[in-house]
């Protein structure tokens, strides 16, 4: 993080993002999925959240009443030392 302030340039972040209304389930009154996708390319020295350069998460959203429960799921699938796929052997 050492430039973090000193330097202007210190890359960029796309993110896309998608909502999906799963309707009504049963036992609640909203249902919602989230989904979102990330791109970094920012400087290594300017910024601590950039371990992936790529990353991917999910989330599903329920209401019931005055209630709420949010589940999610994040994942860094690329980074400079490789991808999550690649072995290591």
């Amino acid at each position: 993080m050492s430039e973090s302030f000193t330097e202007y340039d210190s890359g960029y972040s796309i993110l896309a993002a998608a909502y999906y209304n799963l309707e009504k389930l049963s036992f609640t009154d909203t249902t919602y999925l989230h989904t979102s996708i990330v791109h970094s390319d920012a400087n290594n020295k300017a910024s601590n959240l950039n371990t992936f350069q790529n990353g991917i998460s999910s989330a599903l959203i329920m209401t019931k009443d005055s209630a709420s429960l949010v589940s999610e799921v994040t994942a860094g699938i690329e980074s400079e030392n490789g991808t999550a796929s690649q072995s290591t052997a």
